[in-house]
C-alpha cells in the first residue's frame, strides 16, 4: 500500500534568537545554509535549429527541465515586462492578490490568462504601462511555446500534433509574483518559502527572476544561493536562469491530462526567498502555466477540463474532498497556488431564512450550473435565497493548482525527507531511500556540495483559501 506523508510543523527560531541576532549575522548563516545546492546547469535549445529538436527531447526525458536560448526579442521584452511589472504591483488601484507564505514571505501576484482579450479593465485602467509590455513579451513566449510543442510532437512521429494543439488552444495562466521579506523576519535559515511541489498543469515556463528596490531601481541579487531549487533523481539541486533564456519545467498534468506520445517526469520544486534581502526588495517572476482547452478530455479523470476545473473550484470550497486523489498522486495534497480563481462572495440575503449561513451560500452558489450534476448545488442556493456581493478580486475560471508534498515525521524522522512522484524517500530516516541515477547533466565545478537543508513545511490546508474569501 502506498505511503502518506503528513505535515510537519513550521521549524522555526526562537524568540529571543529573532531578538538579539543581528540581521547582518542571520544573513550569513543563510548564505552557509544555501550553500548546500549543488548547480545544475539547465541544458539549453536553440529551437530555430531543426536539428537541435531531438537533443531537447532527449533531455526534457530525463529530468523534465530544459531551457530555450536565442529567442528573438526575448531578452530586451522580458527587461522591459519585469520592470513594468515591479511598478504595477506597487501602483494603488492595482488588482493585486496578497498570500503570506509558510516562512513569513510577502507574496502579491498579478494573474492574468495567456489570452490578452480577457485582460481585466480595472488592471488596464491602473497599469497600461504594465499590460503594454505583457503584450510585447506575450507574443515572444507565444512562439518560443509553440516551437517547443512541435518539437516534442515531432520526436512522436504520429500525424496529430497534440502538444502543439494545447500550446495553441489551451486556457493558460500566466502569474507574475513579486515576493518580499517581512521587516522583521522570524524564519530559520533552512524554512522553504515555497513548499516542495508539482505544479499541476501540462507544464510551465518561466523567465529568470529580477529583483528590484523600492523605486523600481534593478538591483543585484542578495544571495545567489537562494531561488529556484529542483528535485532531480531524489537530489536537490539549484538550476541556472539566464535572463537570455526561458525555462520550462514538466508538470504532473503532461502525463496524467493527456496523450501526447511521451512520458515525461514532472518537476519537483521549491523556493528559498533571499533572506538578506531589505523588506522593500522585490523578487519579481513570471510564469505560465499551460493547461488544456475547455472541451479538452483530461485522460485520467475521464473529464472535460471544464469539469476538472469545476472540481478544483468545489475542492477549495470544502464540497469534494476526493477530488484531490484526482488531481494528485499518493504523497501529494492539492493547494491553490493563490487566490486567483473566481470564486463569488456569497451571503445571506434579508429573505434568507436564519440557518442559512455564509459558509453554505458560498459552497451551493459557486458552481457551474452548466455542469448537470451542479445544478441540485444551485437550487439549494437560490431556494436558501442567497446573494452575490462580490467576487474575488482579478479571478478567473481556472485556479493555478499546485500539488504539495506531505510530510511525515512519524515515517520519515529525519528532516531530509521527501516524496518524489508516488515515492517515499528518507534520506537518513527510517526508511531507506530508493536508488536513482543523477542527472546526466553533472553540478558546474567550483559549487559546494553538502547535507540537504532542512525542510520546514506548514503550509495551510485548502480551507485556508476559503478563510481569505469568507
Amino acid at each position: 500500500m502506498a505511503r502518506r506523508c503528513a505535515p510537519v510543523p513550521l521549524t522555526t527560531v526562537s524568540s529571543t534568537f529573532a531578538t538579539t541576532m543581528k540581521t547582518s549575522i542571520f544573513a550569513l548563516v543563510v548564505a552557509a545554509a544555501h550553500a548546500a545546492y549543488p548547480i545544475y546547469e539547465v541544458p539549453a535549445f536553440d529551437l530555430r535549429d531543426a536539428n537541435e529538436g531531438p537533443a531537447l527531447v532527449a533531455a526534457i526525458k530525463e529530468t523534465g527541465i530544459v531551457a530555450l536560448k536565442n529567442i528573438p526579442n526575448y531578452e530586451s521584452t522580458r527587461a522591459a515586462y519585469l520592470k513594468a511589472a515591479d511598478a504595477c504591483v506597487s501602483a494603488r488601484d492595482a488588482p493585486v492578490t496578497h498570500k503570506r507564505l509558510v516562512d513569513g514571505t510577502r507574496r502579491r501576484t498579478l494573474s492574468t490568462f495567456a489570452d490578452l482579450d480577457v485582460v481585466p479593465d480595472s488592471l488596464t485602467a491602473a497599469c497600461p504601462d504594465y499590460v503594454a509590455a505583457l503584450t510585447a513579451f506575450n507574443g515572444v513566449v507565444d512562439q518560443a511555446t509553440l516551437a517547443f510543442a512541435k518539437a516534442l510532437d515531432g520526436s512522436s512521429g504520429a500525424e496529430s500534433k497534440p502538444v502543439e494543439d494545447v500550446i495553441t488552444h489551451g486556457q493558460h495562466l500566466e502569474h507574475l509574483h513579486a515576493y518580499s521579506n517581512p521587516v522583521v523576519s522570524r524564519a530559520a535559515p533552512s524554512d522553504v518559502s515555497l513548499e516542495w511541489h508539482t505544479d499541476t498543469g501540462v507544464g510551465i515556463f518561466t523567465a529568470a527572476p529580477t529583483f528590484f528596490d523600492g523605486a523600481n531601481n534593478e538591483v543585484a541579487n542578495p544571495d545567489e544561493n537562494a531561488g529556484l531549487i529542483v528535485m532531480l533523481h531524489g537530489k536537490e539541486y539549484k538550476p541556472t536562469q539566464k535572463a537570455d533564456e526561458l525555462l520550462v519545467m514538466i508538470g504532473q498534468g503532461f502525463n496524467d491530462w493527456g496523450n501526447f506520445g511521451l512520458r515525461l517526469p514532472p518537476v519537483l520544486h521549491a523556493m528559498f526567498m533571499p533572506r538578506a534581502a531589505p523588506s522593500d526588495v522585490k523578487r519579481i517572476f513570471y510564469g505560465r502555466m499551460a493547461l488544456l482547452k475547455p472541451d479538452a478530455v483530461v485522460a485520467h479523470a475521464k473529464m472535460t477540463y471544464d469539469e476538472f476545473s469545476q472540481g478544483n473550484k468545489r475542492f477549495l470550497l470544502g464540497q469534494d474532498d476526493d477530488f484531490a486523489t484526482i488531481a494528485c498522486p499518493v504523497g501529494r495534497r492539492l493547494q491553490a497556488s493563490e487566490a486567483s480563481c473566481t470564486v463569488g462572495i456569497w451571503a445571506p440575503s434579508n429573505a434568507s431564512a436564519a440557518n442559512v449561513t455564509k459558509a453554505k451560500c458560498m459552497r451551493d452558489c459557486n458552481v457551474d450550473t452548466s455542469v448537470e450534476h451542479m445544478k441540485a448545488d444551485f437550487q439549494r442556493c437560490l431556494d436558501m435565497k442567497c446573494e452575490k456581493k462580490s467576487e474575488v478580486a482579478n479571478g478567473g475560471t481556472t485556479c493555478w493548482m499546485v500539488c504539495v508534498q506531505k510530510y511525515s515525521d512519524a515515517t520519515c524522522p529525519s528532516k531530509t525527507q521527501t516524496c518524489v512522484d508516488d515515492s517515499l524517500i528518507c534520506q537518513g530516516g527510517t526508511v531507506a531511500p530508493v536508488p536513482t541515477a543523477a542527472p546526466t547533466t553533472t553540478p558546474a565545478a567550483g559549487t559546494k556540495t553538502g547535507a540537504a537543508n532542512a525542510l520546514s513545511v506548514g503550509a495551510a490546508v485548502a480551507a485556508a483559501f476559503l478563510a481569505t474569501v469568507l
